[in-house]
Parts: structure tokens; sequence; C-alpha cells
């Protein structure tokens, strides 16, 4: 009997513009699920842009996974909504600091690689899914020019330098409807938030993204079977 394939899950953990990050807590509740048809590797990944190529690619060659599914926080004053992110360019913008205070200023994500990476995960059955479950998702464009961005085109990069056939994506979440009923009005406001901030609830959102590695499982599988 083949063996399940393992799905890593790498979400970020706090920083500035997430004093709660709702990815952590997603990645809590993954590692408490059952998971029949697959292997999942629920990892925290530190806010760190000069740090994440090389954990990254320590992961990838230690688990070899049959995919990488990235997690990120949207903090901008948007819909609340479920989205997966299609592509991942070659370009680091950001003036709100990583954890080691680094900020970005037009600097590629890898010297000399290409413009962009589209993202192979196969998401087009899990949004599917997601919206039969009554789940807000979408297929979005692309991932900004923060570490969102750039692990979703890291990870597609080292996959292909590798010769992995991982395939990677990277999903972006809302913050959670807990951590925003909790939140003093209007003191715990910062410029990035709007009046009104867009929130799921954190089991809708642990949800869409078991949604999302469940179909990945199952699309190993058929592809293995087909092989």
């Amino acid at each position: 009997m083949a063996e399940p394939p393992t799905v890593v899950v790498a979400g970020y953990g706090v920083w500035a513009s997430a004093k709660v990050n709702p990815c952590t807590q997603i990645l809590e509740g993954l590692k408490h699920r059952d998971w029949p048809d697959c292997r999942v590797a629920a990892i925290e990944i530190p806010v760190v842009s000069n740090a994440l190529y090389q954990r990254i690619e320590e992961i990838l060659l230690d688990m070899k996974p049959r995919a990488w599914l990235g997690l990120g926080v949207n903090t901008l004053p948007s819909a609340a909504i479920i989205k997966a992110e299609k592509v991942g360019i070659n370009w680091r913008h950001f003036g709100v600091p990583d954890n080691a205070g680094f900020r970005a200023n037009m600097q590629a994500v890898v010297e000399e690689g290409p413009a962009a990476y589209i993202a192979d995960y196969p998401y087009e059955t899990a949004v599917c899914e997601m919206k039969a479950a009554g789940i807000p998702a979408y297929q979005s464009f692309h991932a900004g020019t923060h570490l969102c961005n750039q692990m979703l085109y890291t990870s597609r990069h080292l996959a292909e330098l590798h010769g992995l056939g991982t395939r990677c994506g990277f999903i972006h979440v809302p913050r959670t409807t807990e951590y925003i009923s909790q939140l003093a009005w209007p003191s715990d406001l910062h410029p990035s938030m709007g009046l009104e901030i867009p929130s799921l609830s954190l089991t809708m959102m642990t949800e869409a993204v078991a949604i999302a590695v469940n179909s990945m499982a199952r699309n190993a599988s058929a592809t293995d079977a087909a092989a």
C-alpha cells in the first residue's frame, strides 16, 4: 500500500500587524484533527524575511512533502473571505517591518529568479468545496509584496530547484471574529484598520484550510491511482 501523502501547512506567527495571528490558531486546530488520507505537518514560521528561504528549504528537503500550503493573515481592510493566491512575484516591498526590524524596498525575493511563479496547489476544487460548505472563498490574483507573497514564491522556487514535485500554494485569511469582538473601540484601532474590520470565525477558517488539505490528499490519491 502506498504511503499517504504529506502536506505541510506553514502558517506565520505573530508580528507587528498581527499581535494575535489566526494562522497559529488554525495550525493548532489542524493538529487535533484526524487525517485518514494524508499526513499533515502544521508548522509555525517566524515572520523574518531574510531567514525564510533557508527555513523553507530545510522543511522541504527534510519532509519532501507532496504539497506545501502557506497561511497568512490579510490585515488590510478588505472582504471577510478566504483568498487562495494564484501568483507569487519576485519582489519584496513592505513598510511594516518584520520581526527582525527589516523593511524591504523593491528587493528581489530570489536574485536572478523568474519574475513570477504560478501556484500549482489544486485550489479549484477546494474553493468550490469551501463555498459549498458556506465558507466565503475565491481565487485571488496575487499575494501582495510582503512575506505572504515571499513564502509562495520561495516554496515554488525551491520545489523547482530541487526537483521535488511539491505542489505549492498560499491562502490568506482575515482576522477572527473572536479577536475582533475583544477590541476596545476606538483605542485598539491602528491605521491599517478601518472602522469596520472584516473577520471570519476561527472554526470556519480552520475548516476552510482542512478542506484545502483534504482536497489535495484526494487529488494526490487520484494521481497515484492513474500512474
